[in-house]
Formats: C-alpha cells, structure tokens, sequence
C-alpha cells in the first residue's frame, strides 16, 4: 500500500492537465458536429439552387422550341428559308445538354447528403426536392463582438491545450522538491513451504520513503524542457486557430456586403428587363411587333433570373458559413459582451 502526500502539488496539476486535455477531445468532437451541420446545410443550399437553376433552363428550353416553331410555319408560308431554321435549332443541343448537366449536379449532391447522413449512395434517390427558398432572409445584427470567435469550439479546445501544457510544466518543476510517499506491507515471508503458512512466516511494516530528486541523470530537466516546448508550440497553435478564425469571420463578412450590392444591381437589371418584355407582349397583342422580339426579351428575363438565383445561392451559403464561423450562430449583444475574449 502507497500513499503519495503531493507536497508540492505535483499530481494535482498533472490531474488538471488530463481533465483540460480530456474537456478540449469534448470540443474538436462538437467542432465536427458544427462542421457536419453545416455541410448539410450548404448542400440543401446547392440543391435548391440547382432545382431552380433547371427550372430556368427547361424555360429557356420551351421558348428555344417556339423560336424553330416560328421559323418552321415561316418558311412552310414562304417567309423564311431552311437557313434561318436551322439558326434556330442551333441553341437546341446546348440548351439540353445544360438541362443535363444540372440532373448530373442534382444526383450528385443527393449522394453527397446521403454520404453526409452516414447513409449509401442509394439513398440518395429518396431524397426529394427541398421546399426551401432562395428568397430565405439572412440577417444580421448591427453589430458583432469579435468575442463570439471565443465560442467555437476549435478555438476551447486549442485554448484548453495550452491551460493543460502549463499545468505539464507546473508538474515537470515540482518534480523537482523533494516528495514523501507512505509505504505499508503486510504479508508472508517463509524459507520453506512447511512455514509458508504459520504464524512465523507473518510480516508486516510501514514507514515513509523520502523521495531525493538529486541524481536522475537530468531526466526531469529534459522532462521540463520537453514539456515547455509543448506548451509553446500549443500557443501558436492556439495564436493560428485564432487568426484564422477572426479572418473566416472578416472574409464571410466581406462577400455578404459585397453580394447585397451585387443583388441591388441585378434587381435593377431584372426590373427593366421585366418591363421590356412587357412593353413588347403589348407591342405583339397591338399588332406592332413579330412574338420573335417577346421571346428575346424573355431570354433576357431569364438570363437575369439565373444570375439572380445564384448571387441569393451564394448569400445563403455565405450566412451558413458566417455560422460557422461564430461558432454556430449569433447571440444578443448583452451576452456577446458577457463573454470573455478569446
């Protein structure tokens, strides 16, 4: 039986040091959960954008058909030749080969949910169209502490590595001053196995045992010097998490306010690209104009949608990432300035 007194606190800040470095395994877990949801999320984002992206193509597709109908029932009259057919059958292939090119993104973000659920690429298939929109608000408050970075949970658990390489240096120098351990025994000790078992083959005793720290061959000094290169090492680790954080959060911050302006001046472009194409169906109803200029400035609406469609896709995926970014979202600004800085 052993006893160590610890004097000097040496277990005890050994102990602390295994109970930080078990607390910061807890983190990088839940920072893979953070990862995990936010994989998903960006996922559904493109899978939604994708939908709709086809559902602009099989439009543009449609309007691709009137424009080789026109120019079929012209030249049936003598209007037109077989020239200006095939110039409109000529947007035919790409248009659906685009169609295609959309399905293949489709099936293949449905794996890739379906990998990210812990599931077969079979299941993919059962995954439907999501009912999520585009047009989903992303909002922010008006301002935001730079002490939210302290909540991610990579940022802890470097922060946690660092407390337990100190406690690792505390225990590495007060191995140095000298310990007491408790010793007791009590059992059996015989010459023969006739007294193995008597009373005179009884022995017990009990007693200190002084620990000298004086002659190791500089085994604790090489210990100390290990275990401080360790804790240096753990605070540049903990330093890069911390830049590279406030930068995710800086740069996220940046493409949103960037893609709000570039919104605004699409939606610009979209409003007179709409009333075009409204001017020129009066014009066609009036008598005015061939339904050849409806369809171009359809095209023009359409082609302004899908540019739309992907800046909305890109500030979503951007939102989510900022998400991330904080550490799984926003708090009040009365417990984002509790919080302590990272």
């Amino acid at each position: 039986i052993a006893y160590d007194l610890d004097l000097w606190g040496r277990q005890e800040s050994l102990w602390s040091a295994s109970v930080d470095e078990t607390n910061a395994s807890k983190l990088e877990a839940q920072q893979v959960k953070l990862e995990l949801v936010n994989a998903v999320t960006r996922s559904y984002i493109q899978l939604t954008t994708e939908y709709h992206l086809r559902d602009l193509a099989a439009e543009y597709l449609a309007e691709i058909n009137q424009r080789v109908a026109i120019k079929q029932r012209s030249m049936k009259a003598g209007l037109g030749t077989e020239m200006d057919v095939i110039e409109a059958e000529t947007p035919l292939p790409l248009a659906k080969a685009k169609i295609e090119a959309i399905d293949e993104h489709i099936k293949l973000l449905r794996n890739q949910l379906a990998a990210l659920s812990g599931q077969g690429p079979g299941a993919g298939d059962s995954i439907t169209r999501p009912t999520m929109t585009l047009e989903a608000s992303a909002g922010l408050p008006d301002t935001l502490q730079a002490n939210l970075v302290g909540r991610r949970p990579d940022v802890l658990a470097h922060r946690l590595h660092v407390e337990a390489a100190q406690e690792n240096i505390e225990g590495a120098k007060k191995a140095f001053y000298p310990n007491i351990n408790l010793m007791g025994f009590i059992g059996f000790q015989a010459l023969g196995f006739g007294q193995l078992l008597s009373s005179a083959a009884g022995i017990a005793g009990a007693g200190p045992a002084i620990s000298l720290p004086i002659f190791d061959g500089g085994r604790r000094r090489g210990n100390l010097s290990a275990k401080t290169a360790s804790y240096d090492i753990a605070v540049e680790n903990y330093n890069s998490v911390l830049v590279k954080a406030l930068q995710d959060v800086s740069d996220q911050l940046v493409i949103m306010q960037s893609n709000r302006r570039q919104i605004e001046e699409v939606d610009t472009a979209l409003a007179s690209a709409i009333k075009a194409h409204h001017l020129a169906e009066v014009s066609y109803n009036g008598g005015l104009s061939n339904y050849q200029h409806v369809l171009d400035t359809n095209s023009v609406v359409i082609h302004q949608q899908e540019i739309r469609s992907q800046l909305q896709a890109i500030r979503l995926d951007t939102y989510a990432g900022l998400m991330r970014a904080l550490g799984g979202g926003t708090v009040d600004e009365t417990t984002a300035k509790a919080m302590p800085l990272p």
